[in-house]
């Protein structure tokens, strides 16, 4: 894993950053693409862990991509003879 060099105005300074390893509810929903009210309920039920810092909710992505590979995969009705041909 390589890391980006960021400097505050001053060449000198160069901080090490790394990829962030979580995020809030705003950001979970555009990660996901799931509504806030979604998350929320799948929060509660236990479906999806969250960790708490005062009254921040933090979402780890690691947590997030492990709840939506733990969705059911869609299942779709065949299609007919006639609908491939249209």
């Amino acid at each position: 894993m390589s890391f980006q060099h960021l400097t505050n105005n001053d060449s000198t300074s160069l901080a090490p950053t790394r990829p962030q390893l979580a995020t809030d509810v705003k950001g979970a929903v555009i990660y996901t693409g799931l509504c806030r009210a979604q998350l929320y309920k799948d929060m509660r039920a236990g479906l999806l862990v969250v960790r708490k810092k005062g009254s921040r909710t933090i979402l780890l992505y690691e947590e997030l991509d492990r709840y939506l590979k733990a969705m059911p995969e869609a299942k779709f009705k065949p299609l007919g003879n006639n609908a491939l041909n249209s």
